[in-house]
């Protein structure tokens, strides 16, 4: 495929995150095809017209692998998230961030992977784990 949308060193130009820059539907069906956009959302925050003619690929990661990951982005983004998490303990971040519905930035993992579980046989949606392409790169 290339770069179709323009070099890879633009890469969140090249595959935006919607709620990140805000599109409009109207601009994201706008850009050159194919369109390929990444999201941390629930599939029920996708419009609609996304949820039943895009084509999907949804990865799930195993939730262990996902809280441990994620603390490490919050420590590692320390200047972003302004001194907040310079000294976070692993317990910390887990009682405080991990397990609060309200702290956690998108929502509990459990209630992430039901909303796209929910939806395993929609036929354009396609599903991974991270540890099977972790594990098997050729696939």
């Amino acid at each position: 495929l290339g770069s179709p949308n323009g070099p890879i060193e633009k890469i969140n130009e090249q595959v935006p995150w919607p709620q990140a820059i805000h599109p409009t539907l109207e601009v994201i069906e706008a850009m050159k095809s194919p369109r390929v956009l990444k999201t941390h959302d629930y599939y029920s925050w996708l419009p609609e017209k996304m949820r039943s003619t895009g084509k999907i690929i949804y990865c799930l990661r195993n939730a262990k692998d996902q809280c441990v990951s994620y603390y490490h982005h919050l420590v590692n983004l320390d200047k972003v998230y302004q001194g907040m998490t310079h000294s976070l303990t692993f317990n910390d971040y887990f009682e405080k961030v991990h397990r609060v519905r309200a702290v956690a930035e998108f929502g509990l993992w459990e209630e992430h992977a039901l909303d796209w579980l929910a939806h395993r046989g929609q036929e354009n949606i396609l599903f991974l784990t991270y540890e099977d392409l972790s594990e098997d790169t050729e696939r």
